[in-house]
């Protein structure tokens, strides 16, 4: 929790009224970054957590995706799992490159080196981490999971695990994305039907 934290506890609690229990790790007044607030939460590493981001919506059915990450880990010591969705243009969020198999991610591609109008896999702010790898960062030190962590641990020669979605994926961190996944969301629960998939 960083900006506003006490707003969120606040609404929340510890989660008993909504039948969950809720545990807060607090980042203070110093941006951390995603690892870095990582960092900070270890302790709910046992040995692995699913991580979702605060500002998408991906609308993927997250046993799949521990289970892919398990299976992975027994076979080939993954030390970490990413979702991945569709996007019609990677020039927004930059994209990965898999192996020949799709099952692996070999690399990182930033939004400005990406042509523009090419279709490609997205980091959907959907993982599943080791406590292995939470253990590699620095304490206190900002990081960004994206940008740093993950590409680093390629570079040591550590593996990541892919799993690709055609599921619907909303940047809802954004007025309108946040629109777009609002006309999503009311038409899902007018029809109760799965609507074809759109990307923010």
């Amino acid at each position: 929790m960083g900006h506003l934290a006490e707003h969120v506890q606040r609404a929340l609690g510890d989660g008993r009224r909504l039948g969950v229990r809720i545990d807060y790790s607090r980042e203070g007044d110093r941006l951390l970054g995603t690892a870095g607030a990582l960092k900070r939460a270890d302790r709910f590493f046992r040995p692995d957590a699913l991580v979702l981001n605060g500002d998408t919506y991906f609308a993927l059915d997250y046993g799949r995706l521990v289970q892919r990450h398990r299976a992975q880990r027994r076979s080939v010591g993954v030390l970490a799992t990413i979702a991945l969705a569709r996007a019609p243009d990677a020039t927004r969020y930059g994209s990965v490159t898999l192996d020949g198999s799709g099952s692996s991610i070999v690399g990182f591609a930033e939004k400005q080196t990406v042509a523009p109008g090419a279709v490609a896999w997205l980091n959907a702010g959907a993982y599943v981490v080791e406590r292995e790898m939470i253990d590699r960062l620095a304490p206190d030190q900002p990081c960004s999971l994206e940008r740093e962590a993950f590409p680093e641990l390629l570079r040591s020669g550590g593996r990541i695990a892919a799993l690709t979605s055609e599921e619907p994926f909303f940047d809802i961190g954004t007025p309108e994305g946040l629109a777009m996944f609002a006309a999503f969301y009311a038409g899902l629960s007018g029809s109760r039907q799965t609507p074809h998939r759109m990307t923010a």
